[in-house]
């Protein structure tokens, strides 16, 4: 499988004969502030327990999620990082094709070829406001149109979207994904939405994000909301991430997912990390005032 974004300090750190620790890297989005100091010390604490298994059940993990993102457990999977999860949902059966984001996150296309299901690009288009904004239009109406002439016929995609979408930061309208979710129902298609990066958004806690689309899992079962806890708790090295799904598609999608995935200091950090609310507050006061700066 090739390898295609970024994140690879050791190679760029052999590439150019320096220290892994002297590299900075812009190539990857992780919170600027690093890891939450006051849960790093469970990862210190949990060592000892690595020489027995993770929990496979994922339990103090799961309630911590539950009760933070308000989403209720039997709709949760919890994988090796939101990649793992992605690969899971591509190898659910009967698949005939994939429509990915361009610009979008590269894994969605490997996790799809991966599952032998043929890929096709959805351009989102640059744009300028009236204002002279400068933005990306998510093609709506291409995919609405797209699965209109699904219906009746014998194939089914999974259409894969980011909110907001990686690396270009458009949010996702809530009406037009609604229409669209029921679309693909119609067409017995699946509706794949990324928010691996919606905590940085806005400034309310986050079970209370507006801008989040996991609800819909509640009133379609053809929509399925994956959440990284890699990027915005600066752990990509832990990896940890989950997901969450109609009832109907939870126990496939768990079937699909190795047992101890989660490894023992992951599960640890993540607990505590998401009750982390000065942290949480802290990392969204920073973003909030460096992206102008970043945007200009």
């Amino acid at each position: 499988m090739k390898y295609g974004h970024g994140g690879n300090v050791f190679k760029f750190a052999q590439l150019h004969q320096i220290a892994v620790e002297d590299v900075i890297d812009y190539s990857a989005n992780i919170n600027p502030l690093g890891p939450s100091e006051s849960s790093m010390g469970v990862v210190a604490e949990m060592l000892p327990m690595v020489s027995h298994y993770p929990d496979p059940n994922q339990t103090e993990l799961l309630d911590a999620i539950e009760r933070v993102y308000k989403m209720p457990k039997e709709h949760i999977v919890a994988g090796n990082g939101a990649a793992e999860l992605l690969y899971a949902i591509c190898r659910l059966p009967g698949y005939t094709g994939c429509f990915v984001p361009a610009p979008g996150f590269s894994e969605y296309r490997l996790a799809a070829e991966t599952a032998n299901i043929p890929v096709r690009d959805t351009f989102y288009m640059p744009r300028e406001s009236a204002e002279g904004d400068h933005y990306f239009e998510v093609p709506y109406l291409a995919l609405q149109t797209f699965a209109a002439k699904l219906k009746g016929q014998d194939g089914r995609i999974i259409c894969f979207l980011g909110n907001p979408n990686n690396p270009d930061g458009t949010l996702l309208e809530r009406e037009h994904v609604r229409v669209l979710a029921g679309m693909l129902r119609d067409a017995n298609s699946l509706l794949v939405i990324d928010e691996s990066f919606i905590d940085f958004v806005g400034t309310e806690p986050l079970g209370d994000n507006p801008h989040s689309l996991r609800d819909l899992i509640f009133e379609f079962d053809n929509v399925i909301v994956v959440h990284s806890l890699t990027k915005f708790y600066a752990v990509p090295g832990l990896r940890v991430g989950v997901l969450f799904a109609p009832k109907i598609l939870q126990p496939k999608l768990k079937e699909l997912i190795p047992t101890w995935s989660v490894n023992t200091l992951a599960q640890a950090y993540a607990t505590l990390s998401v009750d982390d609310t000065e942290y949480v507050e802290k990392t969204k006061a920073v973003v909030c005032d460096e992206k102008s700066y970043m945007y200009t």
